[in-house]
């Protein structure tokens, strides 16, 4: 997500501000967080997918009640059609601060789809 003029940057920009724009309409303050790189990294012997994010951000994430994949929001996308070309996927994650009536957003965007629902 480094260059801001790439599918996948602009991908996550519309979706992230297709979803903070609901948010406000439905009352609800959204803010959108800076997302620097989406990655799957496996770890341990049955080298289990997780699902990393590096956001750019001082929030304490300690004060966070919950983290909601947004799955039900997800978009599959192709870029240029050829050999070995894989979709994108953008999926919205959605970050509830413990003591604010507010919420924090992010879009990650990866080639690779697992089971969103089993990793989160």
């Amino acid at each position: 997500l480094e260059d801001t003029n790439s599918l996948p940057c602009k991908l996550a920009d519309a979706l992230l501000h297709a979803r903070i724009d609901e948010f406000n309409h439905e009352g609800v303050k959204a803010l959108p967080l800076n997302v620097l790189c989406c990655s799957i990294e496996f770890h341990g012997a049955s080298q289990t997918a997780f699902q990393m994010v590096d956001i750019r951000t001082n929030y304490d994430f300690s004060k966070l009640s919950s983290l909601e994949v947004d799955v039900c929001n997800a978009q599959q996308f192709m870029e240029q059609p050829g050999p070995g070309r894989r979709p994108l996927w953008a999926v919205p994650v959605i970050l509830r601060p413990a003591n604010a009536d507010m919420r924090l957003v992010f879009t990650c965007v990866f080639r690779e789809c697992g089971p969103i629902r089993k990793q989160s």
